[in-house]
């Protein structure tokens, strides 16, 4: 019985450490889904009221300048950019949390007022800010 109670207690183990890992990836996946999602609703949204709308473009300035005010204010966290996500896998540096809604308002407003940007960099460095905090 000794045996058997030895052989199987490493496995039982690393069942707790597997379950662990588990909730753990369902909780940051479904939070990632969920911000991913508002995110791609919130774009099409603007991307809608910006063709129903063609004078909106007109703010596309403004809507720099207030981007790169939101920026400087938080400049104090680092280079805030997609090269920071995969720095942060290569080299275990922390990626800031305030990417977060940094990048979810700053696309929004790019592509409401008729900016030119992407939407993939802008989810990954969602994730990436997510998945790491």
């Amino acid at each position: 019985m000794n045996t058997l109670k030895k052989w199987f207690s490493p496995s039982f183990e690393y069942l707790k450490v597997l379950l662990k890992w588990i909730v753990i990836a369902a909780v940051v996946g479904t939070i990632g889904g969920v911000i991913g999602s508002l995110f791609h609703i919130c774009i099409d949204i603007a991307t809608e009221h910006r063709t129903e709308n063609w004078w909106i473009i007109l703010f596309l300035p403004a809507g720099g300048l207030a981007i790169t005010f939101m920026y400087q204010l938080f400049k104090k966290s680092g280079q805030i950019s997609t090269n920071r996500v995969i720095k942060s896998v290569q080299d275990d540096e922390n990626v800031p949390f305030i990417m977060v809604p940094l990048i979810f308002i700053s696309t929004c407003i790019t592509h409401l007022l008729g900016g030119s940007a992407g939407r993939e960099g802008a989810a990954i460095q969602l994730g990436g800010s997510l998945g790491y905090n």
